[in-house]
């Protein structure tokens, strides 16, 4: 943070102010003098202007009168266009200031629709303002020599010029003006679907694609200089109605809503004199009546029946009142924290809070106080960029790290809502996803020249290992080079109790998959290898590897962009037909690894690949490898959200979104987690410029850990290095002394926007992306509030004292219902999974059992299900139920595949795996075949 820092903040004229700690800030805006037409104003205050600018000085903070507003801009288009106008407001702001002994100007030009607007030269009639402006305050210094100060609150993209377009150059505004203050607040409110009210990220393709990190990016950019920046935070959110009952989807921020709902004790009917429309209520809740009538009974706890939840893009918390179903998102201490250590990070000046009398008890002013620490607001001049040693600390196990806190609840937790045996709201939202193996699944990659490392890999943490890679011949048959060691891999494996299968393809294995799934020998012959291959060696299945239908992955690939997509769909259902002849129905799994975005056609990502679910158990969506060396600047190798305009523009965030959206069931998706980092050679000293992972970069690609060496590619005709760094070279070879602890001469950053680590040596000016608990516990979160099915691993060799894998294990369980399993191979009718029933929460297992193998492994569950089912029709979807937590069958017939899941007080209606029914033997259910 800029020496000088600013903590500024709004003062309504039209409220009371009197118990305002003004000591907690540097600058109060008198909020607002409304421009006439003719250029004069007036302020319309509740307050004395000459006392409170007294009382505010003597607290020793700077005074500035606010013009403009939401209602006071509609004229300054035209005031600026005009010399006469504009002197007159120029003449008439400078008297005010000196007849009322204030310290300067702050201009909000804020869009409404009684503006006027000139979209040719609004711009540059501004700028034409504010140069005339500041040549007038010059000259009237207070009475102490200070110069006068001129600040603009400004939106979240830059000033529009004459294309309607923001302006790419807006550096002569600095050359005036002291600082800007980017209002970045109610960003969502008016659309379609609730939204966080001041989001610090957005999420991809959900809401209004703008947040204060975009912003603060736009602006510099720009060519607005950092340190003439401050950041507008929210002391209050905005309240809607919302269509359905949200709780339903705890995870989900995003809902259709259907109006505004009344606000605090304080909002009131009020006529837009814009619109003309009828007199309605904003909907804004201050922070502090959130806190005084009882929706928050301490900073991060709710009152019944308002339940809290947070938002972990965003970073912002919201509430719901499932009787009323008002929802509101907000600001709090956590979320104020995340954007302050985003500030300070990124070289800012300060913030201005909207406004000085929505606190309760100082709790958020003191959160900002603490970490900007402000010099005394008297100062003549702005304070000089911060050096590059002077780095903002934010406590961590790391003096070398600047994170953004995230509270430890994920999104979707709430710290109203008691969820039965401490599950968290998280663990419903992985119930409601049905997984089918009883979740969640940690799938890892065991690669067979990797194989000298088994021994080091607890095999007892996974759920399904993948065997990699066979590679497929122009044919259709394929080979696995070790297959002579095959036998011992998979005892390897089940000895620890999880599902085997052989992964086929990979980057340098998916030459042919192309021409095989195009001709009708080659693809029957495949299939029919698959099919031997799984019987002979004893597998649980196949995964397919396939990089990637319809695009270039290795450039060796054959593709075919008009027909990869639709031939790998008909392959796969000829596959999974013919595995469910060969050994019984869904008895054999069929899994994918594919990108971050769905299957191409003709090179664009597919908007429906629903069909593809419907045969294949699992999708593993490959979130790495996003950024690295065959970029031109460094970057996140798996960012959590891409940053607008740097590096390539998907995530883990959007690779998500992108399947569900088009139509491929998240139960059925799992997380692509990479166990590694990638390397690349810097231009220039990095912790320079500590807050910008992206960075001009070489273009050879250095030597990465021990294990990295030359490899030759047959395609490229060339020999390279990968650049990996593994988890655990990082840990053993001294680069990390722990987790989250850089040795010298390393230095270790936080990317508040990836949310992910990277490490700089300013002596070989080598940088590395990867992740590490951190930032595998945000994902880890993320995935499990978005209902997905597990966590996919490459690779498991990887690790480090099960440092990472622990966070996958940290997944928010829950009960889950488990389809059937069998445990013979040449079993038709499998049996029955269950779930024991008890009146109250207890421990129950859940038994798996390879189709070809007697040997099981167990997953313990802790569970309540109700035993009311017997006899009699099942709940209906709505309705009351009694305790949140427990399971009943549609009814007791064994004929619906539906069951339901209490939630908060109310049935949600789930389903059985594909082809069972839900089962009641007693006071127990199940998911099995029809009996």
């Amino acid at each position: 943070m800029v020496a000088g820092g600013i903590v500024a903040g709004y003062a309504p004229a039209w409220k009371d102010i009197s118990s305002v700690d003004m000591s907690k800030f540097t600058h109060i805006n008198l909020a607002y003098a409304e421009p006439r037409a003719n250029g004069t104003f007036a302020l319309e205050s509740s307050y004395n202007v000459d006392e409170l600018a007294d009382k505010i000085h003597r607290a020793g903070a700077r005074v500035l009168l606010s013009l403009g507003g939401y209602s006071g801009s509609a004229h300054l288009s035209d005031i600026f266009k005009y010399s006469d106008s504009r002197g007159t407001l120029i003449s008439g702001v400078v008297d005010y200031l000196k007849t009322h002994n204030l310290d300067g100007v702050d201009v909000d030009w804020v869009s409404s629709e009684c503006n006027k607007v000139d979209v040719q030269n609004d711009a540059s009639n501004l700028l034409v303002f504010v140069r005339e402006l500041r040549q007038a305050l010059d000259s009237a210094v207070m009475p102490s020599g200070t110069k006068r100060l001129l600040a603009l609150g400004v939106g979240m993209t830059p000033f529009t010029g004459p294309n309607g377009q923001p302006l790419s150059d807006v550096s002569g505004f600095a050359n005036w003006v002291d600082y800007i203050n980017i209002l970045a607040y109610d960003v969502n409110g008016q659309q379609s679907n609730t939204g966080p009210n001041a989001p610090l990220n957005f999420e991809y393709g959900r809401g209004v694609q703008q947040s204060l990190v975009t912003a603060i990016d736009s602006w510099t950019q720009a060519k607005f200089p950092a340190n003439q920046i401050t950041a507008g935070l929210a002391f209050y959110g905005r309240s809607s109605m919302a269509k359905t009952d949200m709780s339903m989807q705890p995870w989900n921020v995003y809902q259709a809503q259907e109006g505004v709902a009344r606000g605090d004790n304080d909002d009131g009917l009020w006529a837009d004199r814009c619109t003309g429309n009828p007199a309605s209520y904003s909907g804004v809740w201050s922070y502090g009546n959130l806190r005084k009538q009882n929706l928050l009974q301490s900073a991060d706890t709710a009152v019944s029946p308002w339940q809290r939840y947070w938002d972990s893009v965003s970073l912002t918390p919201w509430l719901f009142n499932p009787s009323s179903k008002v929802f509101i998102s907000y600001d709090d201490q956590s979320s104020i924290s995340a954007k302050v250590s985003h500030v300070v990070g990124k070289g800012l000046r300060g913030v201005t809070v909207y406004d000085i009398t929505m606190d309760y008890n100082n709790e958020l002013i003191s959160v900002v106080w603490g970490a900007i620490k402000p010099d005394n607001a008297e100062q003549t001049s702005l304070s000089p960029l911060p050096k590059s040693s002077e780095t903002f600390s934010w406590p961590s196990s790391s003096s070398q790290t600047t994170p953004t806190p995230t509270p430890s609840s994920s999104r979707n937790s709430s710290s109203s809502v008691s969820i039965s045996s401490g599950i968290t709201a998280a663990g419903v939202a992985l119930s409601l996803a049905s997984s089918v193996f009883g979740g969640p699944v940690i799938m890892g990659y065991y690669p067979s020249w990797k194989r000298a490392q088994s021994a080091t890999v607890d095999w007892s943490k996974y759920t399904h290992v993948n065997i990699a890679f066979s590679i497929p011949r122009q044919d259709g048959t394929f080979t696995f080079e070790d297959d002579w060691v095959l036998p011992q891999m998979i005892s390897q494996v089940r000895a620890g109790g999880a599902k085997v299968l052989m992964s086929v393809g990979g980057w340098t294995g998916s030459n042919f998959f192309s021409t095989i799934v195009k001709d009708n020998n080659a693809r029957s012959t495949m299939i029919s290898s698959m099919v031997n291959y799984v019987k002979s060696n004893n597998l649980d299945g196949i995964d397919i590897d396939w990089e990637y239908p319809g695009r270039l992955g290795d450039n060796c690939n054959i593709f075919d962009e008009a027909n990869d997509t639709p031939n790998f769909l008909k392959f796969l259902q000829d596959l999974r037909a013919a595995f469910d002849g060969a050994f019984g129905v869904k008895q054999k799994l069929i899994t994918l690894a594919v990108r971050v975005q769905p299957f191409d056609i003709n090179g664009v990502p597919s908007k429906d690949v629903a069909a593809f679910a419907k045969v294949v158990d699992f999708a593993n969506l490959m979130q790495y490898d996003i950024n690295g060396g065959w970029n031109t600047k460094t970057g996140p190798n798996a960012p959590f959200n891409f940053q607008q305009g740097e590096g390539l523009q998907v995530s883990f965030v959007s690779a998500i979104n992108d399947w569900v959206g088009a139509g491929f069931p998240a139960n059925q998706l799992t997380a692509g987690i990479g166990f590694y980092g990638r390397s690349t050679i810097a231009l220039q000293d990095m912790t320079k410029d500590p807050t910008n992972q992206y960075q001009a970069q070489a273009a050879v690609v250095p030597l990465g850990d021990s294990e990295d060496a030359p490899w030759y590619d047959a395609c490229a005709g060339s020999t390279a290095n990968s650049g990996v760094w593994q988890w655990k070279h990082l840990r053993d070879q001294g680069v990390l002394t722990s987790p989250a602890t850089a040795s010298a001469p390393w230095v270790r950053q936080w990317d508040s926007v990836s949310q992910t680590p990277w490490l700089f040596n300013p002596s070989t000016k080598q940088f590395i992306s990867y992740d590490d608990p951190q930032s595998l516990q945000i994902k880890v979160n993320y995935a499990a509030s978005r209902g997905l099915a597990g966590a996919m691993v490459w690779s498991s060799n990887m690790d480090y004292n099960n440092e990472l894998m622990n966070v996958l294990h940290s997944w928010p369980s829950g009960p889950v219902v488990t389809p059937p399993v069998t445990t013979s191979a040449t079993s038709s009718a499998p049996g029955t999974s269950t779930v024991a029933n008890t009146s109250s929460s207890s421990s129950s297992s859940y038994e798996t059992a390879s189709s070809t193998t007697s040997a099981t492994s167990k997953i313990s569950l802790s569970t309540t299900v109700s035993s009311t089912t017997a006899g009699g029709s099942g709940p209906v979807a709505g309705g009351a139920c009694a305790s949140t937590g427990i399971y009943q069958c549609g009814d007791s017939s064994g004929k619906k595949a539906g069951y339901f899941l209490c939630l908060y007080g109310k049935w949600v209606a789930q389903s059985c795996g594909s082809g069972t029914v839900c089962l009641q033997s007693g006071s127990a259910i199940s998911c099995g075949w029809p009996q």
